[in-house]
């Protein structure tokens, strides 16, 4: 499947930019996808106006592979989160 990527917008706090990626195992995060994520935060901002910090999160099936790139990225959600009962 491709890959889609969102926005959740809290006008209050902060804004989330969510990347989802789907993989059999944990993700390889490469500077190409980093930079592509880096630019889609610029255009949420541009196009927003927003004066809150927007935030990096990737929502993946078993997490980031640990690289130079992951530590990018300050919030993950793996599918286990997803299903926690609290």
């Amino acid at each position: 499947p491709a890959p889609s990527s969102s926005v959740l917008y809290c006008p209050l706090f902060a804004n989330n930019l969510f990347e989802m990626k789907y993989t059999n195992g944990q993700y390889t995060l490469t500077k190409s996808v980093l930079d592509s994520l880096r630019q889609k935060a610029s255009d949420f901002i541009l196009e927003t106006g927003t004066r809150h910090a927007v935030h990096l999160t990737m929502a993946t099936p078993y997490g980031l592979v640990p690289n130079t790139y992951s530590g990018e990225i300050p919030s993950q959600i793996v599918a286990e989160d997803l299903f926690q009962l609290t």
